[in-house]
């Protein structure tokens, strides 16, 4: 059997972390980089920066003005 090694980032470490444990005979090594910590019924953690509280509300409410602000910042 083939085994793979994952990194999680951010808040790819949550899917990192379930995924080493769902399958942990295929998984070879697991990676985690800043990872945030769970969010409860949907809100984000009162230790995390305000502007990233800020995004993943704009991500839940209003997807659109997130990637509108996102294209912004891209000029």
């Amino acid at each position: 059997m083939k085994k793979v090694s994952i990194l999680g980032i951010s808040g790819g470490g949550v899917y990192a972390a379930a995924c080493a444990f769902q399958f942990s005979e295929k998984i070879l090594k697991v990676g985690l980089i800043s990872t945030i910590n769970e969010f409860n019924n949907g809100r984000t953690p009162k230790n995390m920066s305000k502007p990233n509280r800020i995004s993943f509300y704009l991500a839940q409410k209003l997807p659109w003005l997130l990637r509108f602000m996102f294209a912004q910042q891209k000029k």
